[in-house]
């Protein structure tokens, strides 16, 4: 008589671990998302480091109150407009109430001639070594004054004043690498230009040391 065949034993299906909050899959997909970022993290670590330090040296003054010490800030560059949205300035000032100063060095390492255009909402004046060079008045509207500026090598200390009406706006740009004007900014602005922050002495005076 045959015997009967023996039936092979079947093994049961084992279900898949199930991850636990705050297990090692889900802090392995943390670290995952982490390193994922590590790049742009790393960029723009990288990005600040390297950024040159703000050329202008800004005082806001409230008009009203003259006497008061001005709010003293540091900025990339030269361009800033006002409106009731966006309505005061560093240290709380009312912008319409504002008196503006704005200074910073620029070294030529060659004499040159630049366009230089001086935008302005206000009252505006731009003095180069002391010397106020021309005046935009922009009473109801804003308006541009520019010219081509003959600049003798060496360092230069940049002036710029504003006096507001309405909701100001000032902005001074230029032109060192034949590219349409734009913002005079910080750092090396073309090969053999570049514009850095100005040293105030204790007495109040503006220089323009040697780098």
């Amino acid at each position: 008589m045959a015997s009967e065949p023996v039936a092979e034993p079947v093994a049961a299906p084992v279900e898949p671990p199930v991850a636990r909050a705050g297990g090692p899959e889900r802090r392995l997909g943390r670290w995952a998302a982490g390193l994922s970022l590590s790049p742009i993290v790393l960029w723009f670590g990288v990005a600040t480091l390297a950024a040159p330090e703000p050329a202008w040296h800004a005082e806001y003054r409230d008009a009203r109150t003259p006497d008061a010490a001005p709010s003293v800030v540091f900025e990339r560059e030269l361009q800033r407009y006002w409106d009731r949205s966006y309505s005061r300035t560093p240290g709380g000032i009312e912008a319409k109430h504002v008196d503006g100063r704005w200074q910073a060095c620029l070294a030529l390492d060659a004499p040159g001639e630049f366009p230089v255009l001086l935008v302005a909402d206000g009252v505006a004046s731009l003095s180069i070594d002391g010397t106020e060079r021309w005046r935009a008045e922009g009473s109801k509207e804003r308006v541009t004054r520019g010219e081509l500026l003959q600049l003798a090598a060496g360092r230069h200390l940049l002036e710029v004043q504003l006096r507001a009406r309405r909701w100001p706006s000032i902005a001074l740009l230029a032109s060192f690498d034949g590219a349409a004007p734009k913002a005079i900014g910080s750092g090396e602005l073309a090969p053999g230009v570049r514009s850095y922050r100005p040293e105030v002495g204790g007495d109040g005076r503006v220089s323009c040391p040697e780098r």
